[in-house]
């Protein structure tokens, strides 16, 4: 009860990027406390809220694309807020494993949705001629945490990998080839895996 008031009242008080932080800051609350008590429910309230941080930070960063920053590179004006939210997320992921809690279904998709805010920062704000690299780079540091006891990791760093190859190689494939469709073959035989 208290927890939706608060949220409503930062969306009255708040808007854009200020809202995101501060709904970030309760969602931490929540699932730091919870995890400190040992309390599954706020736990609960606490991933809700971080479901609304997410779907906010992507629809206010989609619907922002034209706000830039230079800040050290230029940059959309969300990728900072994109970044901390995936920090977060990752974290609690890493928390939850390092304290053994059985996370509910939700909580799995904490690394997900970190490496979808990442790939999004990466496909939006990092030049075309180096996007792919910066794809298979972040790729290459999902596969370094996926050698541990952390296999959604290596299957997240496969399909970074995929679109790292597609958008590094794909100027290079002439058109209407039908070499530019492999990528869809490796996607198979990785998900086969």
């Amino acid at each position: 009860g208290s927890a939706a008031l608060m949220a409503w009242a930062i969306q009255m008080r708040f808007d854009d990027w200020r809202a995101v932080i501060a709904l970030l800051l309760e969602a931490q609350l929540l699932v730091v406390s919870a995890l400190l008590i040992g309390d599954r429910q706020v736990r609960r309230i606490g991933t809700a809220f971080a479901a609304l941080v997410t779907l906010r930070t992507f629809g206010d960063s989609m619907s922002a694309l034209t706000h830039r920053i230079d800040w050290p590179w230029p940059m959309s004006a969300w990728a900072p807020i994109e970044g901390l939210v995936a920090i977060c997320w990752y974290a609690n992921h890493e928390w939850l494993r390092s304290r053994g809690v059985h996370q509910d279904p939700p909580e799995r998709l904490y690394p997900w949705v970190a490496s979808a805010l990442v790939g999004a920062v990466i496909g939006r704000d990092v030049p075309i001629a180096y996007a792919g690299v910066a794809m298979l780079v972040f790729a290459f540091a999902l596969l370094v945490a996926g050698t541990r006891p952390a296999p959604e990791y290596r299957y997240q760093s496969y399909i970074a990998m995929l679109l790292g190859f597609r958008v590094a190689l794909m100027p290079f494939l002439p058109a209407g080839s039908p070499v530019a469709h492999a990528d869809l073959a490796l996607f198979a035989a990785t998900a086969v895996e």
